[in-house]
């Protein structure tokens, strides 16, 4: 009398991979950021690595890689590691971000850019050392802000020295 149950097509590995894509996403509501500086870290550190671990997985896991064509065999790896290494950028910020030690961090200048994009609130800003800073801020900090002002606004700075504010952020 016992029910004969289907093994799902999908596995433990097909779980993780989700997870690793979604997270990066989920990220973007979540943490505030310097923009772009997640996308620089990842690719500045993690490619060479990243690339070399999938051309060891495809060289030793794979029964295709012993494929005749040369060209396939070569591009594989590079082809997958692309999104791995694109995606590791919410890696990045959740490792910034809750990995110690954080300081608080005072973000001032004068406002020289905003930026009102579909997904996304930017404003760039040059402090009193000069440097710019392009950080994320909510739909009221953008309202209430324009080119010329001053701006200030009260974040963090991370385990890997990049600024981000936690919290849903729209």
């Amino acid at each position: 009398m016992f029910m004969n149950k289907k093994k799902s097509k999908y596995g433990w590995k097909d779980f993780l991979s989700l997870i690793y894509m979604v997270v990066p996403f989920l990220t973007t509501m979540w943490i505030q950021d310097e923009v772009n500086k997640p996308f620089i870290i990842s690719f500045k550190y993690l490619s060479l690595p990243v690339i070399v671990l999938t051309y060891i997985y495809f060289n030793k896991f794979t029964e295709d890689w012993d494929s005749k064509d040369w060209l396939v065999q070569k591009t594989k790896p590079f082809v997958v590691a692309l999104p791995i290494i694109y995606l590791s950028f919410g890696w990045v910020n959740i490792f910034n971000a809750f990995i110690p030690p954080q300081q608080k961090f005072i973000v001032s200048g004068h406002v020289v850019k905003k930026v009102n994009s579909r997904t996304t609130r930017t404003v760039t800003i040059i402090n009193k050392k000069g440097d710019r800073i392009r950080v994320r801020v909510t739909r009221d900090e953008f309202r209430n802000t324009s080119v010329g002002e001053d701006f200030v606004k009260e974040m963090k700075k991370g385990s890997l020295g990049l600024l981000f504010k936690v919290g849903i952020h729209f």
